[in-house]
């Protein structure tokens, strides 16, 4: 009997893009908020009031809206993908 030799289906670089993809969309959002805070309370000459939680918000909304747009419609690709995959499996046996 002779072993079936498995395919690799995943290109060498995907596991770099993961990392990368990691870092952009986790890392890089959670750095930006401990160094927006740490530079706003040594920075200031009070103690971080309402104010700076006013900035603190406005500048945490800009760094995840992209990437919550960019989650909603890559997912309605998806579901629209998906649909047209099932309508092509549901219709295959027409063609046989």
């Amino acid at each position: 009997m002779q072993m079936v030799k498995t395919i690799n289906r995943y290109p060498a670089w995907w596991t770099l893009y993961y990392a990368l993809r990691f870092i952009y969309f986790i890392s890089i959002p959670v750095l930006s908020i401990f160094i927006l805070f740490g530079v706003l309370s040594i920075t200031s000459s009070r103690y971080v009031t309402q104010e700076d939680y006013i900035y603190t918000c406005v500048c945490l909304f800009l760094l995840i809206a992209p990437a919550i747009l960019m989650y909603s419609r890559a997912s309605s690709r998806k579901d629209k993908i998906k649909k047209i995959v099932a309508e092509i499996k549901n219709t295959r046996f027409l063609f046989t």
